[in-house]
Order: structure tokens, then C-alpha cells, then sequence
């Protein structure tokens, strides 16, 4: 009798794929893929093709701000090392790499790249967020501006969440792999400060240390880092979901 209800439990009980196994992309899902890293790609060669020539306009410069580099080619190899310095540059940097590795892999992704999509779908959606509320409607567009700055923080960031929510991959995301995305932030956000220390010159108003001192500019980094825990734990939340809805 006993033998006889192991052989009928086993036959009527299969175990759900554990949550830490990562989901292969299909067809379609590396093909949207494919089209983000195209997209992403152009937006960044096109900048720094662009920044290199000095072809954007020239505004006027608050103190202790990035933009004071000398016109023409000499001043290329400083408004290159800016443009690298910039977290949006970051961003799609990594978007454009992981989504190169989507479009190109079809089995599960190791925990490494589970980590560095979870950080890429992060620092992209700050990257949005940030420039909508507190950059963008203070920035008077022109020129080339028009071209790249929408691409690099409002296309981008829509297509990479969306397809992260539509797509996947699913599963995989656990402590180590949470860890492991918040190295590329932490940093950027050290490189950022000793970059600025040596040339007394911030990507952005909310962290020039030149004007707002180091107490409001650390604050500001802070509350970045805090908001960008908070995005990666939102979307390895909605990621254990959509997984286990998956499943049954």
C-alpha cells in the first residue's frame, strides 16, 4: 500500500521549475532585442562622433559644470572624456552591450549577464527619470541635440523597460545576482567625485561639488543610490511575479 501511493504521488506531482533557473529568449524577443541594441548603438556613435567634431552648440557654462573645453579639435580629447563621464553615456553604453548579448544568445543567460541586464534596466530608467524631472525641461535643445538627446534618454529607456516587462528574460534574479548589479553605480559614483576633485568640473547641477559643496552633493548621490536600490528591487519583484504567473 505504501509503495503503491509513493508510485501514484510521483506520477501526479511535478515540481515547479525553481525560480533561480533563467528563461532562454525566443525568436521575436531577440529580434526587439536586436532593434534596441541598433538604436542604442546609433544614439551613442552618433554622440561622440558628433562631440568629437564639436558639433553641438555652445551655451553658456554654470561654474564647476562640464562644457568649457577648448572649440575645434583641440578640445575633442576633453569633450570625449566628458561625454564618457556622463551616467547617461554609462547607461546606454550598457543597454546597448546587453541587448547585443540578448539579440546574439539564445540560451539562459549566466548570472553575471542576468546582473548586468537588471543594472543596464536600472541605470537606464534613473537615466530617464532623472532627465525628465530635473534636466530636461530646463534644457534648451538644438542643433544635433535634437537628433541624439531623445534617443539616449526618452527612446531608449521606454524600449528597454518595455522590453524587459514584455519579453524578459524571466527568473534568476536573486541575492547575488541584486549585489552584483549595483557594482557598475557604485562605481561610477567614487570615479565621478575624484574626476571632479582633479578638474573642478560635474556632469550635473546636483553634483557640483564647485557650488553646492560636498555635503548637498553627497546627499544627492545618496538619494540616487537609494532610488536606484529601490528600481532594481521593483523590477526583481515584478520579475519573481511574472515568473511564478508563468508558471501555473
Amino acid at each position: 500500500m505504501g509503495l503503491y501511493t509513493l508510485k501514484c504521488v510521483s506520477k501526479t506531482y511535478t515540481p515547479a521549475p525553481a525560480y533561480t533557473s533563467t528563461s532562454a529568449l525566443g525568436r521575436n524577443a531577440r529580434l526587439i532585442y536586436g532593434a534596441i541594441a541598433a538604436i542604442t548603438w546609433f544614439g551613442f556613435g552618433a554622440t561622440v562622433i558628433i562631440t568629437a567634431c564639436d558639433g553641438y552648440a555652445r551655451g553658456n557654462v554654470d561654474p564647476g559644470m562640464f562644457g568649457t573645453s577648448a572649440p575645434g579639435w583641440s578640445g575633442a580629447p576633453t569633450r570625449l572624456f566628458e561625454t564618457f563621464s556622463y551616467f547617461t553615456e554609462w547607461s546606454n553604453i550598457l543597454v546597448a552591450v546587453v541587448a547585443t548579448y540578448l539579440a546574439r544568445h539564445q540560451g539562459p543567460a549566466s548570472n553575471w549577464w542576468r546582473a548586468l541586464q537588471l543594472c543596464a534596466t536600472m541605470m537606464i530608467t534613473v537615466t530617464g527619470i532623472v532627465y525628465a524631472g530635473f534636466i530636461g525641461p530646463y534644457k534648451q535643445l538644438s542643433g544635433w541635440d535634437y537628433l541624439t538627446n531623445p534617443i539616449q534618454h526618452i527612446i531608449v529607456p521606454l524600449a528597454m523597460v518595455l522590453a524587459w516587462f514584455i519579453t524578459g528574460p524571466r527568473g534568476g534574479i536573486d541575492r547575488g545576482v541584486i549585489l552584483r548589479s549595483l557594482v557598475i553605480p557604485v562605481v561610477w559614483v567614487p570615479f565621478i567625485l575624484i574626476r571632479g576633485a582633479i578638474t573642478h568640473t560635474y556632469p550635473y547641477g546636483f553634483l557640483n561639488v564647485e557650488v553646492l559643496g560636498y555635503a548637498l552633493s553627497l546627499m544627492a548621490i545618496g538619494f540616487t543610490l537609494v532610488f536606484a536600490l529601490v528600481c532594481i528591487l521593483i523590477f526583481a519583484g515584478f520579475d519573481r511575479w511574472l515568473t511564478r504567473r508563468a508558471q501555473h
